[in-house]
């Protein structure tokens, strides 16, 4: 294509200029037309400068269309019989989109968009337009209504063919504007002797391929018929990932709601075997106690298990002194083994409970230490009522499931009534980690293969 210069009528050939680009923060090299004879520029924002660079923006094939091509979509039969090519302004590189022009035999037409890996239906709009283009951006009222939110751009045709509604000078500039009404996509054009308004629907691959005759013999339309079935196959299993996420996460909240309380300290079978019994410790008295609850029954083994011990200050004030609380979870199996048919004797459960501390082999299955400590001097405004002393919450693996007895030790340097010493035994959520866990590897199994979808699912990549 021959484009002269607009100043002296010379000829144009391609060149390049220097440019500082602000993202960059440096000089680069931007094409540009220049007149042989006069050295005029033209940049991208001139009409001459599309002319002369033609060959570049239209040196890449077109996608999917073609003119003269016959297709049925969404049940009426088309033919494509024109097509434009724009160009961002904005840009240096190329960056096209095409437009094809396709009319039925009743009459109709519309516009297949192909932009990146996209495709589009635009269909004509005939309701009342207006633009001004003396604001910014550009103030539009379609349908008797203002529309707000819209992107603007523009585009310069690089190509023209065929059959058109309207058909574009090369270079022309093209105010291209996207805005939504009532939720539904529009795609505004204005060029320099008409304004187009249509309504944009996105096509998908199975459209595109339902589009092309069942025995068509176009690459690109079979690749898409491939990855389709890929698609489909990949979404089968994909399936499985996605409820088994979903079940492995609601066994998991199902076991972080229940948090059972399977135990606390006001169980009715209990046995005081000892009651602040002084035991000297050198110039000084230590109190000892101890209390043995049970059996109860643990159903499941292999199993987390969350423990509590605390004072109780509603029960006796926890003033100016220290207590050490051991807990003890001990197996009824175990108990029955060393007293046999006294397991219930109070004379000798407290005889092996005395000595519990000194056996060869551990009585208890679990033990655990708390120890609590007032180290203020105030002896006086001890309130009447105040909250418990929570010691902190201990986990611990029960590895098989049971009958069991809980056994507490306390020792302190005052005397402390039994009941005001509690422990809470339940089954921690902790059991039910791993069914987190697994949520999380087929979330990210899911997640891998939704990605290959989406990949799969570009036209032209």
């Amino acid at each position: 294509m021959i484009v002269k210069c607009s100043a002296c009528g010379g000829s144009l050939s391609q060149g390049s200029s220097l440019s500082y680009d602000h993202k960059a923060k440096k000089n680069i090299a931007i094409p540009v037309a220049i007149c042989v004879h006069c050295g005029l520029k033209y940049d991208r924002f001139s009409p001459e400068y599309y002319g002369v660079f033609a060959d570049k923006f239209n040196s890449s094939e077109t996608g999917l269309l073609n003119i003269g091509f016959k297709g049925t979509f969404q049940g009426k039969e088309y033919e494509i019989v024109g097509h434009i090519r724009y160009q961002n302004e904005e840009e240096y590189e190329v960056s096209t989109r095409d437009e094809w022009f396709a009319v039925s035999g009743d009459g109709g037409n519309l516009f297949f968009l192909e932009m990146g890996h996209r495709v589009f239906a635009h269909v004509e709009q005939n309701a009342e337009t207006s633009l001004n283009l003396k604001k910014t951006p550009p103030a539009i009222e379609f349908d008797g209504e203002k529309i707000n939110g819209q992107k603007t751009y523009y585009a310069r045709v690089v190509s023209a063919q065929g059959e058109l509604p309207y058909k574009p000078k090369i270079g022309e500039r093209v105010l291209c504007i996207n805005f939504k009404k009532n939720g539904n996509p529009y795609f505004l054009e204005k060029f320099e002797e008409k304004l187009s308004i249509t309504g944009r629907q996105s096509i998908t691959m199975k459209d595109m391929v339902d589009f092309f005759p069942e025995n068509s013999e176009n690459e690109k339309i079979n690749k898409i018929k491939e990855r389709l079935h890929k698609i489909k196959k990949i979404k089968k299993f994909n399936g499985v990932y996605k409820y088994a996420m979903l079940l492995c996460l609601l066994i998991f909240m199902y076991g972080f709601l229940q948090k059972n309380e399977i135990l606390q300290g006001g169980l009715k079978n209990r046995v005081v075997l000892f009651k602040n019994s002084p035991e000297p410790r050198g110039k000084k008295v230590i109190y000892k106690s101890g209390v043995l609850q049970g059996p109860f029954e643990i159903t499941r083994g292999d199993s987390i298990y969350g423990v509590k011990v605390g004072m109780d200050e509603n029960v006796q004030p926890f003033k100016l002194q220290w207590q050490s609380v051991k807990f003890m979870l001990i197996e009824k199996e175990r108990l029955h083994h060393r007293l046999g048919d006294k397991i219930n004797d109070v004379k000798y459960l407290r005889s092996l409970f005395d000595q519990i501390n000194s056996l060869p082999l551990p009585l208890e299955s679990y033990a655990i230490k708390y120890f609590f400590e007032d180290v203020s001097k105030d002896k006086k405004n001890i309130p009447e009522t105040t909250p418990p002393l929570d010691g902190k919450s201990r986990e611990f693996v029960i590895d098989k499931p049971g009958r069991y007895y809980v056994y507490l030790e306390l020792h302190g340097n005052k005397k402390r009534k039994i009941e005001s010493v509690y422990f809470k035994l339940w089954r921690s959520p902790g059991s039910y980690y791993p069914y987190l866990m697994g949520s999380l590897l087929f979330f990210l199994i899911f997640s891998y293969y939704e990605m290959k979808i989406r990949a799969l699912g570009q036209y032209f990549s």
